[in-house]
């Protein structure tokens, strides 16, 4: 009966380990994720109050109700002649899945990413 209390305890420890470890794991991909979405939202904001266009492939938002990919490289000319680039110069560091299309700009000009949180 020992040697079966000792193995039930082991492997009842190893199955909370693995949750916690699972949920940690989870939730710290939620939280990188949301902070992505916070700062591409910062740099889309600060962009379209320099350019007066959106980091879209027309530059223009989609008609209503629709979704536009950002485009990471949509850029414009400055007031000193110097092409300015949404991402390296408004948003400092390119998220995860950048190159998949699946960050949008909705026809309100919100962001988000279309991704679950797991998926992220």
């Amino acid at each position: 009966m020992g040697v079966l209390s000792a193995l039930l305890v082991v492997t009842i420890l190893v199955a909370v380990v693995g949750v916690i470890v699972y949920f940690f794991y989870t939730s710290s991909r939620t939280t990188s994720m949301e902070g992505a979405l916070k700062e591409v939202r910062a740099a889309v904001s600060v962009f379209v109050t320099e350019s007066s266009e959106w980091p879209t492939a027309n530059g223009k938002l989609p008609a209503a109700g629709g979704y536009a990919p950002i485009n990471f490289s949509a850029g414009f000319t400055d007031n000193t002649g110097k092409m300015v680039r949404f991402y390296p110069h408004f948003l400092h560091d390119l998220p995860r899945h950048w190159n998949s299309g699946v960050w949008l700009i909705d026809s309100r000009g919100d962001v988000s990413v279309d991704l679950g949180p797991g998926e992220y």
